[in-house]
């Protein structure tokens, strides 16, 4: 857990600076003072220039953003963390919602999914059965590796777009949502090793838990969601990876406090 002993008073990142210099000092009349607005530069960095053209020579400097890897476990709540930290002010990136997106009706993506693993994973009207797909992929590892040589290329160039976009923002955590990060930090792919990273977060919950989640979500036997966490890299040997650990098997107060903190931290260590 992440413990800061004195917590200040937390709220969203500013996305406006101060719309005067006070330390810079203006010949003109007080009221002729040009306004100025912002125009985006590399890395989040914004250039105040006169509203009427021309650059004021002004700087916009945001504290310092950095990239974050959050992830977890199948049932962890990594969603119910970003949307958290999104609140207080983070720009966040899902892979999983970019999957959907090239997976939707129309998409050439659908399509090599159909021809390689049957119209069977197609419902009536033409949309991802994914239901049908996570049967096939849980339980055969060559399939689940065939799904991911099809996904992982254009999700990731997708993502590191977003992140890229993201970073000419003035957010000082850029948290990058992803489902498989760990596994592609040990095995040095996907979107683990597109990019570097400031420090990764785990979001963590018993296997046992894991497991209750699975079953009540997927609405399936325990047997089968037993089998969908074994699918994945053991959370507990995801903690050992992790730079930040959230512990979500509490009440959703205990969790968010701990979001709380890890953001006062992460953030005060930007801006130092």
């Amino acid at each position: 857990r992440v413990n800061i002993s004195e917590p200040v008073k937390l709220g969203k990142f500013p996305t406006t600076p101060p719309p005067r210099d006070p330390g810079r000092s203006w010949s003109g009349p007080p009221d002729s003072q040009p306004a100025l607005a912002l125009r985006a530069g590399p890395r989040g960095m914004k250039t105040c220039s006169a509203a009427l053209g021309g650059s004021t020579g002004l700087r916009y400097r945001p504290p310092m953003q950095q990239k974050i890897a959050l992830s977890g476990g199948i049932g962890s709540g990594k969603t119910t963390v970003r949307k958290m930290l999104e609140a207080l002010g983070a720009s966040t990136i899902c892979a999983d919602e970019i999957v959907h997106e090239l997976q939707a009706p129309g998409m050439p993506l659908l399509e090599e999914i159909a021809q390689a693993f049957g119209p069977e994973v197609l419902r009536e009207d033409g949309s991802l059965d994914r239901v049908a797909l996570g049967e096939r992929v849980f339980s055969d590892p060559e399939a689940r590796a065939e799904l991911g040589r099809i996904m992982h290329p254009p999700v990731i160039s997708e993502m590191m777009r977003r992140t890229e976009q993201a970073l000419q923002g003035v957010s000082p955590l850029v948290v990058l949502d992803i489902p498989l990060f760990f596994e592609g930090k040990k095995s040095g792919t996907g979107s683990a090793a597109a990019t570097d990273y400031d420090a990764s977060v785990l979001v963590w919950v018993p296997e046992g838990i894991q497991i209750e989640r699975v079953r009540a979500r997927d609405q399936c036997s325990i047997e089968e969601a037993r089998r969908r966490v074994a699918a994945q890299m053991p959370i507990d040997e995801k903690r050992k990876l992790a730079s930040h650990t959230i512990d979500n098997s509490g009440e959703r107060d205990e969790t968010l406090s701990q979001v709380e903190a890890l953001w006062q931290l992460l953030v005060a260590r930007g801006g130092s």
